[in-house]
């Protein structure tokens, strides 16, 4: 920050990925590319699994999710005025497939994309 006093830092936190288990779990071709891809296995294997054993696996997953961004929230205090979190903005945003690319049904779709941008913008420093 001394090189550029006047930068502006926007953090935004990682998106719920339990939310994502929890919009595609029940669709055959979502847990189809999922298994394909070996996307996130650590939350998404075995997606219609819901015995205490699979819960668990995917409540490790969230709960360090959050733990990284109260750590990311806790990086940028140290940093105001010049840096920004969204407050767990991106984390709670509750999207749906249509959010996600239906190409590997893990990164946003443009739509999610553009959704995304909004809710950054949001949180940032000129809304």
């Amino acid at each position: 920050m001394r090189n550029l006093p006047d930068a502006h830092i926007l953090v935004l936190s990682v998106p719920d990925l339990a939310r994502l288990w929890e919009v595609g779990r029940d669709h055959p071709e979502v847990r189809r590319v999922w298994d394909s891809y070996d996307i996130c296995q650590s939350m998404l294997a075995d997606p219609t699994d819901t015995t205490a054993g699979a819960q668990a696996r995917r409540d490790r997953v969230r709960a360090r999710i959050q733990a990284y961004n109260a750590a990311m929230i806790a990086a940028c205090a140290a940093y105001t005025p010049h840096c920004r979190a969204d407050g767990n903005a991106v984390f709670n945003y509750r999207f749906d497939l249509d959010d996600v690319s239906p190409i590997d049904y893990w990164h946003p779709s443009e739509h999610g994309q553009a959704t995304l941008a909004q809710v950054a913008w949001e949180a940032g420093f000129w809304s």
